[in-house]
């Protein structure tokens, strides 16, 4: 946060990008280190939460059920 609000080159460059939380608020995250040209890329979202999308992918995309999902967590196989 230090560097954010004292760097003026980072901050004009617009390095820091701001990005929406699960919980409803914002932050800035570290943009894009390069430019190519104007449509060199931005930054949409904040990496995910550990264990965001385990229901996504071992239920969905495996298709386990809930109960082996639930039974991965409890043996720490899996992070929730």
């Amino acid at each position: 946060a230090d560097l954010c609000e004292r760097d003026p080159q980072l901050r004009e460059r617009g390095f820091w990008a701001p990005v929406a939380t699960p919980s409803g608020g914002t932050t800035h995250v570290t943009g894009i280190p390069f430019r190519i040209s104007s449509g060199s890329g931005i930054v949409r979202a904040i990496a995910p939460e550990v264990g965001e999308s385990n229901s996504q992918v071992l239920g969905g995309i495996l298709g386990m059920s809930r109960a082996e999902q639930d039974e991965l967590v409890a043996q720490g196989i899996v992070w929730a």
